[in-house]
């Protein structure tokens, strides 16, 4: 049986002593797609930042392929866009490709780095996010959607074997929104990498992910047989007061 690439024991994490998370357990093996779904202030965000290692759990175990997280050292296999990444400061004077290539350096020395390859992975993690032709434009020449791709690009650019989202597409409209979701089961299914995304979208979750992990009342209940559940089912428990057809509008 493999190692998951992901797992989380007993997990426990207060703000200020007050408990937001409590002895959390979840595995996400290599290749799942998880979806983490749930009201606003359900710690959905939290619980991201502690699987990459942001914020250190009061109680539990955090692994990741299969070390503890604490001892970890090959952050070159995780990507991570965090929540606001549209909020950057868009006037600021780099261009698309600057932006990816920014990540590239970051756990190098600039010395040691080959010139050719970086600007060959630069290059190839623009075009898997479809954006190459945009890589001379600033970003603030970009719209949403296109903006979201360049952090895409950026989180890529070291071939990462997991991506972490948090609520990627709040800025973007519904066919941006599609065309990302889109682009990320292309990353899982073609590419082999796990993606585990923070989301208000009932309605994509139930259709793209392999998993949903729903964030209530201080726990994750996963539900690893995504086919056998519903829109309705996921927003009941969810506590939602809308209507299921209106579940995926965010």
């Amino acid at each position: 049986m493999s190692t998951p690439i992901l797992e989380l024991i007993d997990v426990s994490f207060s703000y200020n002593g007050n408990p937001v998370l409590e002895n959390v357990n979840l595995k996400v093996e290599k290749g799942d797609f998880l979806a983490l779904i749930g009201p606003n202030g359900a710690a959905k965000t939290t619980l991201m930042k502690i699987m990459v290692g942001l914020l250190t759990p009061k109680h539990g175990r955090v692994l990741i392929f299969g070390e503890n997280i604490r001892e970890f050292k090959k952050w070159d296999k995780i990507g991570y866009i965090p929540q606001l990444t549209g909020e950057i400061n868009t006037g600021f004077p780099a261009t698309v490709w600057e932006i990816v290539d920014s990540n590239y350096y970051n756990g190098f020395l600039k010395g040691f780095i080959n010139k050719d390859r970086r600007e060959k992975s630069v290059k190839q993690a623009l075009e898997k996010v479809g954006i190459d032709k945009l890589s001379q434009k600033m970003l603030k020449e970009l719209s949403g959607g296109e903006k979201q791709k360049v952090f895409l690009a950026r989180a890529l650019v070291k071939n990462p074997e997991i991506l972490f989202l948090d609520e990627p597409t709040s800025a973007m409209d519904a066919p941006s929104r599609e065309d990302f979701y889109n682009l990320l089961t292309d990353l899982n299914k073609n590419l082999g990498i796990t993606v585990i995304i923070v989301t208000h979208d009932i309605g994509f979750a139930c259709e793209k992910a392999t998993k949903i992990g729903c964030v209530k009342g201080k726990r994750v209940f996963i539900h690893e047989n995504v086919g056998e559940v519903t829109e309705g089912h996921i927003a009941g428990l969810m506590g939602y007061k809308i209507a299921a057809s209106d579940i995926h509008k965010e």
